[in-house]
């Protein structure tokens, strides 16, 4: 019998680690994404699924610099280490 193996990824990075801009919030915004990516990375099925998921709660927070390509590195990190690849 064929076994799989699920690996669950816990998100709790900072506004700091997430390397958002450092305003009022970003707390808060950086909390609100690691909710997004943890629950996406342990529901999708592929890379592409994290990534789509996951665009709307980094298009909300934009003004705190989660559309920069520091979170974008941060995200495509998140989904190697759950499915061992990313998406470009």
């Amino acid at each position: 019998m064929p076994f799989q193996v699920i690996k669950s990824v816990a998100v709790n990075l900072s506004a700091d680690e997430w390397e958002l801009y450092d305003l009022p919030g970003a707390n808060i915004a950086a909390t609100l994404l690691n909710s997004a990516v943890e629950k996406a990375v342990n529901e999708a099925r592929s890379p592409q699924d994290v990534y789509i998921a996951t665009q709307p709660v980094f298009d909300k927070f934009a003004g705190y610099g989660a559309r920069d390509s520091e979170p974008m590195y941060h995200l495509r990190q998140l989904i190697r280490a759950k499915f061992g690849e990313a998406v470009e």
